[in-house]
């Protein structure tokens, strides 16, 4: 389902691959698909939880995913 996971407490998902915008903060074990190769660059382009498209510090990543709950009514 995920190509990978956050390994850090927080991290930012950039609006593009280089500047200081800003779409919302990831959090330590959240998922990720990747959108596109890699690049050269410090940031990968992935698909983030709720559809966000957006660009991650490659560094921020490689970690493990977390124990999910899910409550169905």
């Amino acid at each position: 389902m995920f190509n990978d996971f956050v390994s850090v407490d927080t991290t930012p998902l950039y609006t593009s691959a280089t500047g200081n915008d800003k779409r919302c903060h990831l959090l330590w074990g959240d998922g990720v698909k990747f959108n596109g190769p890699a690049g050269t660059g410090a940031r990968r382009p992935v698909k983030a939880r709720g559809g966000r498209s957006g660009f991650v510090k490659k560094a921020d990543l490689g970690g493990q995913s977390l124990l999910e709950y899910y409550f169905i009514d």
